[in-house]
């Protein structure tokens, strides 16, 4: 996952991408990403499956409300958790 944290201003998008890779490495092409966000955050979309490259795109998008937010990223039984914190 890039980038592993984000910081935003209420309103503003961010942008992460993550990435699947299987043995030795290689991209994994048509794996299903699925992203479960909390807190004052938008996330979209909530899913997409990886690229010829092994990667998803996501954009959040900080909501009016200031605080912490997190989203779980999902790929088969990986998880990975990326922290948001939204401020003024």
């Amino acid at each position: 996952v890039n980038p592993v944290s984000l910081k935003l201003k209420t309103k503003a998008i961010g942008h992460v991408t993550v990435t699947v890779t299987g043995n030795g490495g290689c991209p994994v092409e048509g794996a299903t990403v699925k992203a479960i966000k909390t807190g004052a955050i938008k996330i979209s979309p909530k899913k997409v499956d990886t690229d010829g490259n092994g990667e998803a795109a996501f954009t959040i998008t900080a909501k009016k409300k200031t605080g912490n937010a997190k989203v779980i990223f999902k790929a088969g039984k990986l998880k990975e958790k990326v922290p948001v914190k939204v401020t003024k």
